[in-house]
């Protein structure tokens, strides 16, 4: 089965899940994503950030079921 593109997403606060840019294009069966950096200064008051990927190809899209996930703890 050939791939055909990929996006990083984001939650914040267990919220609707968000693009992180524009799909990238891919092909072929298999694909080694990049590091990226991602600073969402819009959530500065965010508990958690939790991150996945979402992978088209020619006939679904799938997300991957293991979550990153950031926990912020409130230091005083």
């Amino acid at each position: 089965m050939s791939l055909s593109s990929y996006v990083i997403q984001y939650q914040v606060d267990s919220g609707s899940w968000i693009d992180i840019g524009t799909p990238t294009s891919i092909s072929g069966s298999s694909y080694t994503i990049s590091s990226f950096s991602h600073n969402p200064t819009a959530n500065s008051t965010a508990s958690t950030i939790s991150y996945r990927v979402k992978v088209v190809d020619a006939y679904q899209t799938t997300t991957s079921s293991t979550l990153q996930t950031v926990t912020f703890k409130n230091i005083i």
